[in-house]
């Protein structure tokens, strides 16, 4: 998947590349934030309470991006939870909910309507925990948020989803920043750098008396747009943390080695 400020578009494993006609939606100076997740056949993506709504397309018929519900759906953010497609920090027919988390119907991301019978519905995070920041998903999901961060597993049945509020007063203002690797998710907090699991206590501050003062400096002088956009190198066991606009300058995190080094051209 590739994005720029004129296109983004899906590269199948043929060769050929299919493209929106629209960009990403720009209001003043703002460019929203594309994000994408596939299930099966089928990509989603979502750019925010001010860019386009969720779309879709389709590989096994080539397209076309299509939009669900005529735009009144938007997200700022996605994944895929098991069979579920699943949106944090929700726009629902005009109105903004920070704090909501809203699933599709089982197998069906084209299902949208709240119903026992497709298990479609949505859950509000509780609201010390603040907006909706990242939703980073798999067998289950990483919600996490300005101030804390939950767990969101499926349970079946009348509960459908099963929501664990189990690290409070830990969260990020960087969603980019998030990545997920196995049971742990790690980004750049108010704190600096962490690794939580899907236990309660289970934190490390991985950047503590290491990286976190030299990174927060850095990255205040990108000034007035701040970045921390995390990206995982799954083949040498490495997560970086860009934090400039102009040039690959990253922090980067052997998690298998426990060990930093600042990576980029001099």
């Amino acid at each position: 998947l590739t994005t720029t400020t004129e296109s983004f578009s899906v590269a199948l494993t043929s060769g050929v590349i299919y493209s929106m006609t629209a960009a990403p939606q720009v209001s003043g100076a703002f460019l929203a934030r594309r994000e994408f997740t596939q299930y099966g056949n089928q990509v989603f993506t979502v750019s925010e309470h001010f860019g386009s709504g969720l779309y879709y397309f389709d590989f096994s018929t080539a397209g076309p991006w299509t939009s669900i519900l005529s735009d009144t759906l938007r997200a700022t953010t996605i994944t895929t939870l098991r069979d579920f497609i699943v949106l944090g920090n929700v726009t629902d027919s005009g109105t903004i909910y920070p704090n909501r988390v809203k699933w599709s119907g089982f197998g069906n991301g084209l299902s949208w309507t709240p119903s026992a019978a497709t298990q479609s519905d949505y859950q509000d995070i509780v609201t010390e925990f603040g907006p909706v920041q990242r939703v980073l998903g798999g067998n289950d999901a990483f919600i996490v948020c300005e101030n804390g961060v939950a767990i969101m597993t499926y349970t079946g049945g009348a509960t459908v989803m099963r929501f664990d509020y189990i690290h409070k007063g830990i969260g990020t203002n960087f969603p980019q920043s998030c990545v997920r690797v196995g049971s742990y998710c790690y980004f750049y907090s108010r704190q600096g750098f962490v690794r939580l699991g899907k236990q309660e206590g289970d934190v490390t501050w991985i950047g503590s008396g290491r990286v976190d003062k030299e990174f927060r400096y850095l990255i205040q002088l990108q000034s007035p747009y701040p970045r921390a956009n995390g990206y995982h190198d799954q083949l040498n066991g490495v997560i970086g943390w860009q934090y400039t606009n102009t040039d690959g300058w990253a922090f980067c995190y052997s998690y298998a080695y426990d060990e930093w080094v600042q990576h980029g051209d001099p």
